[in-house]
């Protein structure tokens, strides 16, 4: 409490030093503009591969996801110790980590985590990478399994970008599910991708580029929802569940490879957040370093460095635009600074503890210019 009370009086200065607004960045885009498709994943950690991948497993749960990181061609970023990124103050649940990769910004927030839904207007005065994409004549698409209702998804993606949502409710309207279908938080992954091929199949004979944004649940906690791709192999559920993720996400990737809009498109794959499935938490020793898994597919970029930086949710905000080929004066934006380049992170420049502790602060600029600013026509 003692230590709340003085965050909120001690206010940051974080944002006058550090955040680049990215209305006052120039932009380059290619001339061709490069698709993109970002599949957030839930709960997902390198701390499921094995030992020699960064793991914390003695077998290997995702034998398909960490040799898609190393493929030819294809980018992930490392953590001294670790491989991944790591975990933030204010970007540690979905929504914020949403927010965070897609806008540089933490989702700091004077109520419960996923509160935000009671507001019509979702930091009206940010601006993110759905924006910036719907000014280059993007068609953009947000699909998830649940309703996007939750945490205020459908707010931040629809103000901020103009997505079309296609989540639960959208899929029972169309038919796509029968009306009295409910498992897990809505419809499961197996489903997921199916719907995510069908509407790939579509979007990749529009004229405008496209960028879909898909969000994965099958790996929530409490242990995981098991579909009939799962199997038995391993005594514990959560395992199997992440398994079944690697092979479905791989499946999923491998498909994209095979159409005819895979060469100029780029694929993200990207944690929201370590685990918070606490029986699988506690069998982590306590000082093991614990990482986000994310990897780049069929980047425009070819990156300067990619062992040993320190970074967090914030950076992959320009790093996204890069992957897609576009260029970045100063390469940062928001908080973030984009991988691709040789540029120091905050994460690095300042270091994790000192950075964490400035966004839990509070900072009237982010009150005044991202959370209590005037809704833009």
């Amino acid at each position: 409490m003692e230590v709340h009370i003085y965050n909120q009086t001690h206010p940051s200065h974080l944002y006058e030093t550090s955040y680049v607004n990215p209305n006052e960045v120039e932009l380059i885009f290619p001339e061709k503009k490069r698709n993109l498709i970002y599949i957030f994943l839930e709960s997902f950690e390198n701390t499921y591969a094995s030992r020699e991948y960064g793991g914390y497993e003695e077998e290997n749960l995702l034998p398909e996801l960490t040799k898609l990181q190393r493929e030819e061609g294809n980018v992930y970023f490392s953590q001294p110790g670790g491989y991944g990124m790591i975990e933030m103050a204010n970007c540690s649940w979905t929504m914020a980590s949403m927010v965070a990769q897609t806008s540089g910004v933490p989702l700091s927030i004077p109520l419960s985590s996923n509160g935000y839904n009671m507001y019509k207007t979702f930091l009206p005065g940010l601006t993110t990478l759905g924006e910036i994409l719907e000014e280059q004549g993007y068609y953009q698409e947000l699909l998830m399994g649940a309703d996007a209702a939750f945490a205020g998804t459908d707010h931040y993606f629809e103000q901020h970008g103009n997505y079309e949502i296609h989540d639960y409710n959208y899929a029972l309207e169309q038919g796509w599910i029968p009306e009295d279908y409910y498992e897990w938080w809505g419809f499961e992954d197996q489903k997921l991708f199916e719907f995510a091929k069908r509407e790939l199949e579509e979007l990749g004979e529009k004229q405008e580029p496209f960028h879909l944004t898909i969000a994965t649940l099958d790996t929530h906690c409490v242990s995981g929802y098991v579909c009939e791709l799962c199997g038995n192999k391993y005594e514990d559920q959560y395992h199997n569940v992440i398994a079944c993720a690697d092979r479905q996400l791989a499946d999923f990737v491998n498909w994209a490879k095979e159409q005819p809009w895979y060469e100029n498109t780029t694929i993200i794959l990207c944690g929201d957040h370590l685990t918070m499935d606490a029986q699988y938490s506690d069998s982590v020793e306590e000082d093991f370093p614990r990482s986000i898994f994310q990897v780049i597919i069929n980047p425009a970029a070819e990156p300067e460095k990619t062992q040993d930086r320190l970074f967090c949710a914030l950076d992959m905000f320009p790093t996204t635009l890069a992957s897609l080929g576009v260029e970045i004066p100063g390469e940062r934006l928001g908080l973030g600074v984009n991988l691709f380049s040789g540029e120091p992170t905050l994460c690095e420049s300042m270091g994790t503890e000192e950075l964490a502790d400035q966004i839990k602060k509070t900072s009237h600029y982010y009150n005044k210019n991202f959370l209590f600013a005037k809704t833009r026509n």
